[in-house]
Order: C-alpha cells, then sequence, then structure tokens
C-alpha cells in the first residue's frame, strides 16, 4: 500500500493495488453509497474465508455487525444490529479499473433489493479482538475517543481541546501557514485559525468505525485527525491523546 505522509499521515491513495481474494487475518476497508448515504465497510477476513466486521453510515455513531464468507472472490455477509438481522450482501470482488466488491443489497424487513459498490480503501493489520495495535486501549475506547474528540471540537470546547492535545503540535493557520503549538495556552489562543469552519465541515460525513492505524496512531477520514496513546505524568498511566490535526 502506498502512503503519503504530511503531519501524520494526512491521508491514503485510494486506487492502490489489492490482492483478488483479499488476504487474509487482515482488516481491509470499503466505501460506497447505500441507496443515498455513504457507507463505509472493515472487513476482517479470517482462514477459511470467514469473514467479520462492521459497517458504519457516514456522521452517523451507530455500527452494524457484519458476518459472512468468501469463496475465491465471491462474497456473502449479513449486516445486524442489536442481534437483529438488517441487511444481506453478495457480491462479487473485482480488480478490473478499481478495487471494488459488487453485488445486491436485500433489506431484510421490506425484501427491498438494489445494487451495491463499494471501493477499497485501505488494508491494515491487527486481528480480531484488537484492531488498533499501536495503543493499548480496546477498540471501542478508541473510537469513542475519536467520537468525544470531534463533538468536543464541533462544541467549541476549547478547555478539553486543548488539555487532550499531545504536545507540541505541528498545525496550520487557516490550513495554509504552518504553524507549532507549544502547550495548552497558546492552543486556546489560536483555536479558531486551527479549527477553522472549513476544515470542521469536514468532519460531518466521516465514519468512527473501523479507522485506519499504523505505529502512529489511530487515524480520521483521510487524516484530518490523529489520537495516539502517551504515559499521563505522574501517574505514568497511559492516555489517549489528538496528536495530529491536519485542517
Amino acid at each position: 500500500m502506498r502512503k503519503i505522509g504530511s503531519i501524520f499521515l494526512s491521508f491514503v491513495l485510494f486506487n492502490q493495488a489489492l490482492a483478488n481474494p483479499l488476504e487474509r487475518n487482515r482488516w481491509h476497508d470499503f466505501e460506497g453509497m447505500i441507496g443515498k448515504q455513504l457507507a463505509h465497510f472493515s472487513i476482517f477476513v479470517e482462514d477459511e474465508g470467514k469473514l467479520t466486521g462492521t459497517m458504519c453510515y457516514a456522521g452517523k455513531q451507530s455500527s452494524y455487525l457484519l458476518r459472512g464468507t468468501m469463496v475465491n472472490n465471491r462474497l456473502k455477509f449479513t449486516l445486524s444490529r442489536q442481534k437483529q438481522m438488517i441487511a444481506q450482501v453478495s457480491g462479487v470482488l473485482t480488480t478490473s479499473d478499481a478495487d471494488r466488491i459488487e453485488g445486491d443489497w436485500k433489506e431484510i424487513s421490506t425484501g427491498a433489493k438494489q445494487k451495491v459498490k463499494i471501493t477499497y480503501i485501505a488494508s491494515c493489520g491487527g486481528d480480531l479482538t484488537h484492531r488498533y495495535t499501536a495503543i493499548d486501549f480496546p477498540d471501542s475506547v478508541a473510537e469513542q475517543f475519536m467520537q468525544t474528540a470531534v463533538t468536543k471540537i464541533l462544541a467549541k470546547d476549547k478547555k478539553w481541546v486543548s488539555e487532550n492535545i499531545f504536545y507540541p503540535l505541528n498545525t496550520t493557520y487557516l490550513g495554509k501557514q504552518g504553524v507549532t503549538i507549544r502547550d495548552a495556552a497558546e492552543l486556546m489562543a489560536n483555536y479558531d485559525q486551527i479549527f477553522h469552519p472549513a476544515y470542521l465541515s469536514r468532519f460531518t460525513s466521516l465514519c468512527f468505525c473501523g479507522l485506519f492505524h499504523n505505529y502512529r496512531g489511530v487515524m480520521l477520514g483521510r487524516g484530518e485527525l490523529w489520537i495516539g496513546q502517551v504515559p499521563s505524568a505522574p501517574e505514568k498511566k497511559p492516555r489517549l491523546v489528538i496528536n495530529a490535526v491536519n485542517n
């Protein structure tokens, strides 16, 4: 997988080469429209082709459990929430011009069907019990912290945001002029130039499940925000912090 880095890997290139079928024991992420909603699929392929993962809609906090199988390049899986099956999906993995899964989506409650096409975004390591291996916290805790961080940023809770950033922070003013923020007081004094309207507008269409990660931490969207783990003095216990703001 090819990557482009700015402050902390600002985004991941999408049109990447993808093994066909999907590589075992790795997470593979896809995005596509389900009806009029953008959806993010994160699929872990176990040995023997068993599929496990999640799906969530952009801008929504809830996620759906994904379970299914893959034989060669054919996939079948179900999506459920609170133990209730919502949809069935069957499709084919193709790598002709763009790596994607194409197939049929069937709503369980109504029987309605529609064509679905989801495009490959990226792959990353981890396992079924711990996707975000760069941090010691459970995956659910990392995703909840990311959601909380975005909520606080959008609410302009300057105190919370300034207290939960790792310093020094390399970012920009209004997405243009590079700057190093040395401490919480400096962050609060320049908050509106760092968290400017054009940057904040990008958070409304992001998903909070199945996030990309590497040794530097966990990434939201195309790299808008990164979180990581640091020790917390004086207790020296680890805690999660925002460690990159790519605005």
